[in-house]
């Protein structure tokens, strides 16, 4: 028979209490007394409440030892730094073992060890901080002043970390970059200026919680950025939580500064193209072919056999084009050859404009109103084939649908142009353009200080591959070890942890043994991955790095402000 935990008022709640007694005392556990009298979980720890467990019940502590030996040295009078240090625990466990001993000195001897040890740091910090401010200021003299080149690189791996991208399924192009580093977003503002865009096509907007003084920030950004009130949008108030752990709460904080660039889409390929480019530096084999431009190379040939002759037909069969979409936007503004143009007929040279048009982005009316030609014979020239073959039941519906097909493919060919020429500019990086570059990307993605915290430690964390592999790539450049590199996988509970080492060892070239024991998140994922594999960060950290950090700093200083007003500032 089983018995539930809600039988007190039972009068056999007494028998089996005794019973249940007598098998503690002699020896038995809460799991034997259970399947002895046939009772459950809640039932038994009721009934023996107060009854020490046996002694054979008790698992060891593996630092018992540990403490008992804190407690000997807490006795002594040793203080809770010198007992870790001695022992090589935290001061947290500690403070658990030894919380209840009395303090072994009183407050007049921890004042005066305080001020004597401030009094020693500060013989010490001062010849530190000669050091620290000397190597930063020579960095930013090894970058010097920026050349156009130096931004234009710069600001594409500033916006590639820091501005919004694409995404799969959702192909966007839109220029927007957002931060709170006034540093940031000057160098953001000065690679435009590089780049030729008129600072008409800007629009600012200011994101900032409901805290903070609004008046106050939109002053600081008017000032920093150089431009009038008429060009900032509404801002975004972000409301905040009363019991929150952020730091940036005092008369500093000036929220984050987003810029949009009107019209953006040309703009987005060309920083796309620079990026991927630069971040293809670490593949470099010396030859200096280090972006494949299949599209501009197909567009090269197609030009040339429409030069020659050829009509949009011939070319799309000699070439193995599957589609006349991008027959159409390779030949996007290229006039047919007058000899062509002279031995065609009159319907395949109207049918030849009319693809030309449409690869422009004009409608069916459009085109036939310019070519004088009826619309039906239009739209067949350019849906025959296709709209009857897919049998759509509303032919408005569907050529709706298929205008947008098109012009997507027309625009897919146009970007790809866009990014490849701009990766052409992309030369093969010297030493100095790949600190500049590194310094750059470390300081959007990896750990800085702060006000309240000094660490000058480098930490650096992504999930996207082509970075970290660009990153290591600069460590190295900067006679980092890989011995000296700690790298550990951040990854979700729900992901693959022994597909995310392999997914990191591929790229960096090493041993899946090489990661350190990964960091589980137990929290739900902010960002959907059902359109692609997720493998989560990676995060890299230096050992024995506070030099390296003093450099970052100083060829990113150099980076915004030029080596002399570096130097000076």
């Amino acid at each position: 028979m089983r018995y539930g935990a809600h039988m007190s008022n039972d009068p056999r709640y007494e028998t089996l209490r005794r019973r249940a007694v007598a098998l503690r005392r002699s020896g038995k556990s809460t799991r034997q007394i259970r399947e002895t009298l046939g009772i459950g979980k809640r039932l038994t720890a009721e009934l023996v409440r107060g009854e020490p467990p046996p002694e054979w019940t008790k698992r060891p502590n593996a630092k018992d030892n540990l403490r008992a030996r804190a407690r000997r040295l807490r006795a002594q009078g040793k203080s809770y730094s010198e007992i870790a240090a001695a022992l090589g625990v935290s001061k947290s466990s500690c403070s658990l073992w030894l919380r209840d001993m009395p303090r072994p000195i009183d407050k007049a001897e921890q004042i005066r060890r305080s001020v004597e040890a401030r009094r020693r740091s500060g013989r010490t910090g001062g010849k530190t901080h000669a050091r620290r401010l000397a190597t930063k200021l020579a960095a930013a003299r090894q970058i010097g002043e920026l050349t156009d080149r130096d931004l234009t690189l710069a600001g594409a791996i500033a916006y590639w970390c820091e501005g919004a991208k694409s995404r799969p399924g959702a192909p966007g192009g839109r220029v927007i970059f957002t931060n709170s580093d006034p540093a940031l977003v000057v160098l953001f503002l000065r690679f435009l200026d590089a780049l030729g865009v008129d600072r008409s096509r800007l629009r600012f907007r200011l994101q900032i919680h409901d805290t903070a003084d609004l008046e106050e920030a939109h002053r600081f950004w008017e000032e920093t950025v150089g431009v009038s009130a008429r060009q900032f949008g509404e801002p975004t108030i972000k409301r905040s939580n009363p019991v929150t752990n952020r730091r940036n709460l005092g008369k500093d904080y000036r929220g984050c500064l987003q810029v949009g660039v009107l019209r953006g889409a040309e703009l987005y390929r060309r920083i796309e193209g620079l990026a991927k480019a630069v971040l293809q530096q670490s593949e470099n084999d010396g030859s200096g072919a280090l972006f494949a431009a299949p599209m501009t190379r197909l567009r090269e040939r197609a030009v040339a056999m429409r030069r020659a002759g050829h009509s949009r037909t011939d070319i799309q069969n000699l070439l193995g084009i599957p589609d006349e979409e991008l027959v159409d936007g390779l030949l996007a503004v290229q006039a047919p050859a007058p000899r062509w143009a002279a031995g065609a007929g009159r319907p395949e040279s109207l049918k030849d404009q009319a693809r030309e048009l449409r690869a422009q982005g004009w409608g069916y009316r459009r085109i036939a109103a310019h070519l004088r030609h009826p619309r039906a014979e239009v739209r067949e020239w350019l849906l025959g084939e296709r709209m009857r073959t897919r049998g759509d039941g509303d032919p408005r519906t569907a050529g709706l649908r298929e205008y947008w097909r098109q012009r997507r493919a027309y625009a897919h060919v146009a970007h790809r142009l866009i990014a490849e020429r701009a990766a052409r500019e992309v030369h093969p990086l010297s030493e100095r353009e790949l600190l500049l570059l590194g310094a750059v990307m470390y300081w959007c993605e990896g750990g800085k200080d702060k006000t309240y915290r000094r660490r000058e430690r480098v930490c650096f964390i992504n999930s996207d591959a082509a970075l970290v592999k660009f990153f290591v790539a600069f460590l190295e450049s900067c006679g980092v070890e890989r011995s000296r590199m700690a790298m550990r996988v951040h990854i979700h509970r729900t992901g693959d942890v022994e597909a995310a080492h392999e997914f990191w060892a591929k790229p960096l070239g090493v041993e899946r043994d090489f990661f350190r024991s990964p960091v589980i998140k137990r929290h739900e994922p902010k960002t959907s991955y059902r359109d692609r594999e997720y493998r989560g960060c990676l995060q890299v950290d230096v050992l024995r790095s506070r030099e390296l950090y003093w450099k970052i700093e100083g060829w990113f200083l150099g980076a915004v402000l030029g080596g002399e007003p570096a130097a000076n500032k």
